[in-house]
């Protein structure tokens, strides 16, 4: 927030260009976007030259695979959890939410952060009968719960932090419910150059 710092971006739509941008608009933080990096592999390898100071909307689980040592070893030091919950790896780092000042800022980094949750949602028709979501729903906790999933996963590094179907709906909901002001921040945010 007190002075300008650089930050590397792929591009249009994606959490390295918005989440910075919502973070200049809503915190007043500084930071330049050069945006156009490939990938998030390229982003990184530009913090490793030095670049760029910064990379916005890098999953901790991306961090964990792409560069095991960094938070272990401090190498980075992560300023804000642009997510809905905190993570107990990062314990004293405050969520976006909190530092914003109003309640509209903290709805439109909310609504940014709604991404983290649904990441990557298995979904199904409208019209599927309700008995058959509880069913799909039952079998996907289970998947989430089956050891040789879980032993396959630890064997690649992956975290399994599976999402409910009842929370997923529950936080659609709420995105629905979003006050016509604060899509209208985010509108403005998203647009922004």
């Amino acid at each position: 927030m007190r002075r300008e710092t650089v930050v590397g971006a792929t591009g249009p739509g994606s959490r390295t260009l918005t989440y910075p941008k919502a973070l200049n608009e809503l915190l007043g933080t500084k930071f330049k976007i050069v945006s156009g990096y490939p990938g998030g592999n390229e982003i990184t390898l530009a913090l490793e030259r030095g670049e760029v100071e910064g990379y916005c909307g890098w999953a901790l689980g991306s961090i964990k695979t792409r560069a095991p040592d960094w938070i272990r070893d401090g190498k980075i030091r992560p300023l804000a959890q642009f997510t809905l919950a905190k993570s107990g790896v990062l314990p004293n780092v405050p969520l976006a939410t909190d530092l914003a000042s109003t309640d509209n800022g903290r709805r439109a980094i909310e609504f940014f952060a709604a991404d983290s949750v649904l990441a990557w949602p298995l979904v199904a028709p409208p019209d599927v009968p309700a008995e058959r979501v509880a069913e799909l729903r039952a079998a996907f906790n289970a998947m989430m719960q089956d050891p040789q999933l879980l032993a396959e996963a630890a064997t690649q590094g992956l975290d399994i932090d599976p999402v409910s179907g009842a929370e997923i709906a529950a936080l659609v909901d709420r995105l629905y419910g979003t006050p016509a002001d604060v899509l209208d921040l985010v509108r403005k945010i998203n647009a922004s150059r």
